[in-house]
């Protein structure tokens, strides 16, 4: 799942025309680009937004929740138990939800039943395959993402008319027609710079808060 998409950017940067393969940058570049931000957001933020699949291997002591790594939930997919002695190769068996556990999506935990079974003591007993991240992606991390790629659109176009010598006017490659900063405005320029670093302060856990209107 992308963090945004090429029409969204397209609205940012006040472009005329949408991007294809015949703008500069193309439209294949542009999505390659919003690959790129979504994992660098993925690590800014230390942890995936799209919906991913995971499994956790959990050493059991007695106590009746596992704890899952990554939320928020989407799903639990499969909850396996381990009956092997330690030492020796694991024998995974599927247990049955609602029987022998039951999964709380909003807590992430899965919480076993014992009045269906009595799990040994032990590494490696369970193991939880589920799904986590988000169906639909945060405003936060849409408009990060959109400001993101915008501004290394912006950049990658205004170095071109730098080495092409072509000042003033509006900058125009192929179908796309973005007024270049003297006309988009300084300001509009460093507002965009400062949004970027305020989301990207808040997605750290930094102290900034993304200004809206």
């Amino acid at each position: 799942m992308s963090y945004t998409t090429a029409s969204l950017i397209q609205v940012e940067l006040r472009a005329s025309t949408a991007f294809s393969n015949s703008t500069n940058p193309s439209l294949a570049t542009i999505t390659t680009w919003i690959e790129e931000i979504g994992s660098y957001i993925d690590g800014l933020a230390s942890k995936v937004y799209a919906v991913t699949t995971y499994t956790d291997v959990f050493h059991y002591g007695g106590e009746n929740f596992l704890f899952l790594k990554n939320t928020p939930l989407v799903s639990v997919t499969k909850v396996e138990y381990n009956s092997s002695a330690e030492g020796v190769a694991p024998v995974w068996t599927t247990l049955t939800e609602y029987t022998n556990y039951t999964a709380d999506l909003d807590k992430g935990i899965v919480i076993l039943n014992f009045t269906a079974f009595n799990p040994k003591s032990g590494y490696n007993r369970f193991r939880v395959t589920y799904s986590s991240g988000y169906a639909t992606i945060p405003k936060n991390v849409q408009m990060l993402a959109t400001k993101l790629v915008a501004s290394r659109v912006l950049t990658s176009l205004i170095n071109q008319n730098v080495n092409e010598r072509n000042d003033g006017g509006s900058i125009s490659v192929g179908d796309i027609s973005i007024v270049e900063p003297a006309s988009y405005g300084v300001a509009s320029y460093k507002e965009l710079k400062a949004d970027i670093k305020d989301l990207e302060n808040t997605l750290s856990g930094g102290f900034k808060v993304y200004r809206y209107g």
